[in-house]
């Protein structure tokens, strides 16, 4: 690892710390914004336009590590048509909030991933197994809440989102050119 990597990886993980610590803060408070979404029939724009800041965020984030030459051309369109695949694919779940699984968590695995400095499988397990964890700990908290109840679904909607994200990640930054890395 180059004295550069190292920072970022630090900044990595302490971005995924601090993202889990906000996913748990809201844990009291994400039945009732959910209901009251709901109640104003407004819950589907909001996933939806969470999933439109999210894709959009991405596509300038990767326009910008193109331009920084970070990543190839092909990197980009790969993981532009992954993530769309992905948004796609999370549309898919009736309910919405079991969508915003795949936002919560899906940031998640990729900050993990990229926290990480080993490369190829050793790279992909840990932050998958860290993903799972963090979204099985979630739920375990939100069985402590009264409000909330454990459910088993969201644990596997949490390791699912994880390990997509995690595996576009690992596709993307494989299908790069020797040279951009």
């Amino acid at each position: 690892m180059s004295a550069r990597q190292a920072p970022a990886r630090v900044y990595a993980l302490a971005a995924a710390l601090g993202w889990w610590g906000i996913i748990l803060a809201l844990i009291p408070y994400a039945r009732d914004v959910i209901d009251l979404l709901r109640a104003r029939s407004l819950l589907m724009l909001a996933v939806t336009a969470a999933f439109a800041v999210l894709f959009l965020g991405l596509i300038g984030l990767a326009a910008w590590l193109r331009r920084a030459g970070a990543l190839s051309g092909r990197q980009v369109l790969v993981g532009t048509a992954l993530l769309a695949l992905g948004v796609a694919a999370a549309q898919l779940f009736e309910r919405p909030e079991d969508r915003w699984h795949a936002i919560e968590y899906g940031v998640l695995g990729v900050l993990f991933w990229a926290a990480t400095t080993t490369r190829g499988l050793p790279r992909v397990l840990f932050a998958a197994v860290a993903t799972g964890g963090c979204g099985w700990l979630d739920e375990a908290v939100q069985f402590l809440v009264p409000s909330r109840v454990y459910d088993p679904w969201d644990v596997g909607l949490n390791a699912g989102a994880g390990l997509a994200s995690v595996g576009i990640a690992e596709i993307v930054a494989r299908c790069g050119d020797e040279g951009d890395r």
